[in-house]
């Protein structure tokens, strides 16, 4: 099957600039915590990388209703944050390869390298 309507579908939705957000429901306990595969989905279909991230966080809180609270990291807001090791924006990638995970200020795992000390 073409991908090739998808492509143009995205790509008209954002030059018209319809708000496009992603959404992840696992349906089964081995496809939990990928959600980084509908960023990267959005990406490859032709959304630009900058948007497609936005997706899952700003614009995923806009449409529920709680940007005061979500979607972008800011003083007063629940700040869950993850962390790679290379640049999402250059490969989107980045974000199935997650190294640090932060959930309301605990953090959860910690696999960034550490620089050696002297």
């Amino acid at each position: 099957q073409s991908v090739e309507p998808i492509q143009r579908i995205v790509k008209q939705a954002h030059a018209l600039g319809v708000k496009i957000v992603t959404g992840y429901d696992a349906s089964s306990p081995s496809t939990q915590g990928q959600n980084a595969r509908e960023i990267v989905a959005l990406q490859r279909a032709g959304l630009p990388a900058l948007e497609a991230v936005r997706a899952a966080t700003l614009r995923a809180a806009e449409l529920l209703g709680l940007s005061e609270h979500v979607g972008s990291l800011e003083p007063g807001r629940y700040g869950d944050l993850i962390a790679v090791t290379g640049d999402p924006l250059a490969d989107v990638t980045e974000l199935t390869r997650v190294r640090f995970v932060m959930k309301g200020g605990e953090v959860i795992r910690d696999d960034l390298p550490r620089p050696n000390a002297p």
